[in-house]
């Protein structure tokens, strides 16, 4: 159904999964971290009318790695040069989270190559983002995450121990389970 393939940006080598042609292209741009198998449990039925394009984004999935290089404009810049040289018919990008960004970006610099834009769980308040991203809140939440899965908990402990970690909310204080 899906074909990895990979595509060079003249910086780094872009790892993506194509089907066959059913119709119009749709590219899907996961968030981070993440990968393009992140969209495997939708993908079956949209291959029925669609041209999927599922790409991982550079140092994810099986996509390379470039030192330094993983700002937001990065990325833009692989999905600006990955529609520039596989896209010819306008295409519907999906962007989940991060990846949102990363389309709305593409419509903006490319917008002859963008004919939709599906935008899923994305912050586009990127002040607000920052903000939380550099903060304790943040710091704490991650570190936790990465103890849990460190310790390799049987699933019902791991599932016990995710609900239970809190969690930052607006106007919350403290935060919420």
């Amino acid at each position: 159904m899906l074909t990895e393939k990979n595509f060079n940006t003249g910086i780094v080598t872009i790892s993506y999964a194509e089907s066959p042609p059913s119709g119009s292209p749709l590219v899907m741009v996961h968030g981070l971290p993440g990968c393009w198998q992140e969209f495997l449990p939708i993908i079956p039925p949209l291959t029925m009318e669609w041209h999927i394009y599922d790409l991982d984004f550079r140092g994810q999935g099986k996509s390379g790695h470039v030192p330094g290089a993983y700002l937001p404009a990065d990325y833009s810049a692989d999905l600006n040069a990955f529609l520039d040289e596989h896209i010819t018919a306008p295409a519907v990008i999906f962007g989940l989270s991060a990846g949102g960004l990363v389309a709305l970006n593409a419509a903006a610099h490319r917008p002859e190559k963008v004919r939709a834009l599906i935008i899923g769980d994305s912050p586009i308040d990127m002040e607000a983002l920052l903000a939380w991203m550099n903060s304790t809140e943040f710091c704490r939440y991650f570190t936790a995450l990465r103890e849990i899965a460190a310790s390799q908990p049987p699933l019902s402990e791991m599932t016990q121990a995710l609900a239970d970690l809190p969690l930052p909310a607006p106007g919350q204080d403290p935060p919420v389970r």
